[in-house]
Parts: structure tokens; sequence; C-alpha cells
């Protein structure tokens, strides 16, 4: 599949957009902020504005002691920062605790912050409360990832092995977004270096609506640009896989989908260059999401 594996419903995605009456790029994003600020007061009431939110909402088992790690010293290197986790399950929170008292201290460890699981469409409203997601290394987000860019939150994403898909899945994800130079990067070190860059850019003007900086130009960006993301285009998706079906159903007919590296010199077909079935895109794709930053 050209972009990304992964099909996303987006009748069924959360969409604040229908509440604005003026549908310019300035009041949609304006009434999005407007909209944060109000969910983050009701989630974090005692939280300063200034403080960065890092989350990351998958299931405790993906996060590994390495990953942590990182997590750890992310918030020691940004120290007006909390990490936003779910209790999922809410017995992985003591053990998370602990450890994190260990390797960092109990003040650290303090700005470490749980909440329970919520309903898909609640998920994704308050997905927005998080300024930047920071995704596992095993086992990356998956539906997670998708949840939060159509939330407008960008998430760092580093696909650790080639030989191993559920590393490389957030990637594929904010690649079909057309942000993966911003979201994706290519070691440990380098993941860690690109959220406390994206966190210390953040321009805090006094009113919480109106931030400035690299990260906000980048939520801004991806916020206002999701109707025209590969990600969210379900038709564009359907079409694509219904070609594969088309070829894959070609090949049955001609009898040439066993066809071994020995007897491709006779076969006149795609399958010829390879086994696998790839797709090409054959609709335009927007490339420039400059236009609103």
């Amino acid at each position: 599949m050209p972009h990304t594996y992964m099909v996303t419903d987006h009748k069924q995605q959360y969409n604040e957009d229908s509440i604005v009456s003026e549908k310019t790029p300035q009041s949609i994003w304006r009434a999005h902020e407007q909209a944060r600020v109000r969910m983050r007061q009701e989630i974090f009431p005692g939280l300063n504005q200034d403080a960065i939110i890092f989350a990351n909402f998958n299931q405790l088992y993906k996060i590994d002691p390495t990953v942590f790690m990182v997590w750890l010293r992310i918030l020691s290197r940004v120290p007006n920062s909390i990490l936003w986790v779910l209790r999922f399950p809410a017995a992985g929170e003591e053990n998370l605790l602990r450890t994190a008292k260990l390797w960092a201290g109990e003040e650290v460890a303090s700005r470490i912050c749980f909440t329970d699981v919520a309903p898909k469409k609640v998920h994704i409203a308050r997905a927005v409360v998080a300024d930047l997601v920071l995704d596992t290394f095993e086992c990356n987000s998956h539906t997670i990832a998708a949840d939060v860019i159509w939330s407008g939150v960008p998430i760092i994403t580093w696909p650790k092995y080639r030989h191993k898909m559920c590393s490389r899945v957030c990637a594929s994800i904010v690649y079909a977004a057309g942000f993966a130079g911003e979201m994706t990067v290519d070691s440990q070190e380098a993941y860690e270096d690109r959220a406390v860059s994206l966190a210390e850019s953040v321009i805090h003007t006094g009113d919480p609506t109106t931030r400035r900086g690299a990260l906000i130009d980048l939520r801004r960006n991806i916020f206002l640009n999701r109707d025209v993301m590969p990600l969210f285009d379900t038709a564009r998706w359907t079409r694509n896989l219904e070609q594969g079906y088309k070829e894959a159903w070609r090949r049955w007919v001609e009898g040439t989908q066993f066809e071994d590296s020995d007897d491709w010199e006779a076969c006149e077909g795609p399958e010829k260059e390879s086994g696998c079935i790839w797709i090409k895109d054959e609709d335009p794709v927007v490339t420039d999401y400059s236009n609103f930053v």
C-alpha cells in the first residue's frame, strides 16, 4: 500500500470544526486552541499554563526500560514539563512511579501524571491537551498515532528496526501525514534531542491561546491540513486497496502468482520484478503543507 498500511475512518473522528461559524484557518485554529486551554484546565487544573505536556497513550506493556529512561531524561532536561500516561492497566502506575523514583529521583517522578482510559471520542477530544506525544521504540503507537495526529498533536518516533514492522508503524503513519521530516528521527539520541528542542521552542505570550514557536507552528500545520493528508483519506486508501485486489486476481487468472525466480524471465507482468504487489497511487497528493505556517 502507498503512504501507509493503516486505514482510518474519517467519518468517525471527533471534529470540532463544525462548531465554528466562520470557516477560515485563523478562526478554526483559534477555536481549537481555546478548546485545548479549556480541556487542559479540566484535566490538569493545578498545572502552570507555561508547562509543556509530553504524553504517551499506549498500553503500558509497550514501555520498555530503554524508552522509559529516555523519557525521564527528557523530563530532567525540560524542568517545566510533565509526562501524561494512562492507567492502561492501572496496575502499571505503581511500578512506573517506583522505577522513576529509583532512576531519576522524587522530583522527576512527581511530574509523571496518570489518568484513566477514556472512550474513543473523549480520548481524541482530550488528546489535544498534549503538546507533544513521545512514541515507544520496540512496539510503536498504531491507532494512537493516527488519533493524536487527527487531534493536531505531533508525535516523535524512531523506527528502530528495519526487520520489525511494529517498530516502523508510526513512521509509516507520520509519513502518510506529510510530516515525516519533523516527526521521525534516526537514533535514540536524536529522539531525545528533538523532543527537548521542540519543547524549548515554545514562546509564551501571556495568552495560552497565542503561543508561538516551532512546536506551535508544527501543531497548527498538522491540524489545519488534516483533511488533505493521505492518512485520513479513506476513499483514496480504498481505491488503492482495490488496485491490489485486481492485480492479485489478474495473477491468479494468468497463473503467475507462484512464479519463482527461475521462471521470472518468462513472465511479462509486475511479478517479474517482485513477488509482492506494489500499488502506485494514481491520484495527486498534496505535498506542500506550508500554507498555514
